[in-house]
């Protein structure tokens, strides 16, 4: 199996969906990741969420339309973003999920227990921070070993037609 990772740190979901046909779909993929919306949309307060689920819409179509199984992996918990994002992105994730069960195939990931840990000051079993192994230190970045459990996460999740 060959991987090509064309993620850019740092840009919106309407950046990545903008450049989608150019970078994903012309490739040609038998399956794709998506993933976006954390410190570019929450966290950052760049977008709204019906902008930000346009933008998810926008992917999922074209890999609907292109015979491109998604694999849609839900927003990470994050160190940097405050408790009142990290009730946002449960509520934009909520949306999501929704979202992307209207499209057969399509594989919903969710990686929060796998590498999220409770954070004092939110709800009872919140997950809305990294858990120390897996955090890099810095706000929004993983480890390794973080790395690894959200690609667990996947593995796990992933189902075959």
């Amino acid at each position: 199996m060959t991987r090509q990772n064309m993620g850019i740190p740092g840009q919106t979901t309407a950046q990545i969906a903008a450049r989608f046909t150019a970078d994903v779909v012309s490739l040609k993929p038998r399956l794709a990741l998506l993933e976006g919306g954390s410190a570019a949309d929450i966290d950052g307060d760049l977008g709204s969420q019906s902008s930000w689920l346009a933008n998810f819409k926008r992917m999922l179509d074209a890999c609907q339309a292109n015979s491109i199984k998604p694999v849609v992996l839900l927003i990470l918990p994050a160190l940097g973003a405050t408790n009142s994002q990290s009730q946002k992105r449960d509520t934009w994730n909520m949306a999501l999920r929704a979202l992307a069960s209207g499209y057969p195939g399509a594989v919903i990931v969710d990686a929060t227990a796998y590498v999220g840990a409770f954070r004092p000051g939110g709800p009872p079993g919140n997950l809305w921070t990294v858990a120390q192994p897996y955090s890099a230190g810095d706000p929004w970045h993983f480890t390794p070993a973080g790395y690894q459990r959200i690609a667990q996460a996947i593995v796990d999740q992933y189902t075959e037609p």
